[in-house]
């Protein structure tokens, strides 16, 4: 799906309204405008936001992270519990599939070199799941059940040479061994004197510290783990007040943190709100002696077009209608079989001998080892785990036939 080239200064929304994530990508910079429900990018990291260009505006809801393992370039599409991927195809982005039912709010992405794997956290279910480029496609690798967490939201995790730490809301940092199957190593709980009101956002190690932030206006360091918990960690000061530090990154001899606008409750009206980006230098960088922290983008307050995007998703979420040509993956995670002692997901494929089966009653697929299918048109959005209704038969026929 190709996406009309457009500046940020070229929309009615100018500004940032609550960024997420910014992040530096094999050469392009980009920042996740949550709030927005869209991804910007640009070659120049300085350049004002109206002159970023817009990745996706049209099909994200809420999205939080980006990840890229060079080939493609994935979104956790967060309130429609999707992922989307992306293809750098002569110099712009096209959303080339679109991975369905990733667990309840996938919160964030991370592609870990070691494994050469895409990781996702359902910040609902407690689960990670873990995909593989598979011949220019992606497809599910396993699910795991975070049961240390069981029942805690999950808005992040970390990976840490070869652990993987996963921030619960409510103080807990669980540690898993990624190389042992993703098994419990340990966990430590963080005062909520610390974490705030609605708790962790994000643990990161960067520069041989630990950075840790926390809703609202929580951002703290130290040299290790354990730090948070005996009272040997730093408050970082924040150069503008009233915020509130979400992911880290590292890039450009910088430490990157977004900072998101604070919960309704904090505020007199919602306008009060303000969203930015700071660069924290990485120690001896002389290039930012001047400064211990710079601000990069700042919206200062959100507009009426910025709340009501907010609270009104893109006109897409209804139905599949501007997913026409884009690559499909249906997964069934109940069904994991073993190969290999990895653990991989069942996929389904629709082929020409399709029944479907008209009304409320299911379609009866038969299934092969595919790991996709493709379509046109779905005329109404349903539960594409287990059924798919009211399709247009035709076009299965034709494309399977291909």
């Amino acid at each position: 799906m190709k996406f009309q080239q457009k500046l940020v200064k070229d929309t009615e929304l100018t500004e940032l309204y609550t960024p997420t994530q910014i992040e530096k990508l094999y050469g392009y910079y980009f920042i996740v405008d949550c709030w927005h429900h869209r991804v910007l990018y640009s070659e120049h990291m300085y350049d004002a936001v109206c002159d970023w260009q817009v990745l996706d505006d049209i099909t994200l809801s809420g999205p939080h992270s980006i990840a890229s393992d060079g080939e493609f370039f994935v979104v956790d599409n967060t309130d429609r519990h999707q992922l989307n991927v992306y293809k750098l195809v002569n110099g712009s982005f096209e959303l080339i599939q679109v991975v369905i039912s990733v667990g309840s709010r996938p919160h964030k992405v991370v592609f870990c070199q070691q494994r050469k794997i895409f990781m996702v956290l359902s910040s609902y279910t407690q689960e990670l799941y873990t995909f593989v480029n598979n011949n220019g496609l992606l497809k599910l690798h396993g699910r795991h059940k975070l049961n240390e967490l069981s029942g805690v939201y999950c808005r992040s995790f970390s990976i840490v040479n070869y652990d993987l730490l996963v921030c619960g809301a409510n103080g807990d940092i669980c540690t898993y061994d990624i190389d042992a199957g993703f098994s419990f190593k340990n966990k430590i709980t963080i005062s909520e004197k610390l974490t705030g009101r609605h708790g962790l956002n994000e643990i990161a190690f960067i520069d041989n510290e630990y950075y840790l932030s926390a809703t609202p206006s929580v951002l703290l360091k130290a040299k290790c783990l354990d730090g948070f918990t005996t009272g040997e960690y730093d408050v970082v000061e924040f150069p503008v007040a009233m915020s509130t530090p979400y992911y880290f990154s590292s890039f450009d001899n910088a430490t990157w943190v977004c900072s998101i606008a604070l919960p309704t409750e904090f505020v007199q009206q919602e306008n009060e709100q303000a969203s930015y980006i700071i660069g924290m230098p990485e120690k001896n960088e002389s290039d930012y002696s001047a400064e211990s922290n710079r601000v990069m983008f700042f919206s200062p307050k959100a507009n009426d077009k910025s709340i009501t995007r907010k609270n009104v998703y893109p006109e897409s979420k209804s139905g599949f209608d501007s997913y026409a040509g884009v690559t499909l993956s249906v997964f069934h995670p109940a069904k994991m079989v073993e190969f290999n002692n990895e653990y991989v997901a069942e996929h389904y494929f629709i082929t020409a001998e399709t029944n479907l089966v008209k009304g409320n009653a299911a379609m009866k697929l038969k299934m092969n080892d595919l790991a996709i299918y493709y379509y046109h048109k779905v005329k109404e959005e349903s539960d594409l785990l287990y059924r798919l209704l009211n399709v247009n038969i035709d076009i299965i026929k034709r494309r399977a036939n291909a």
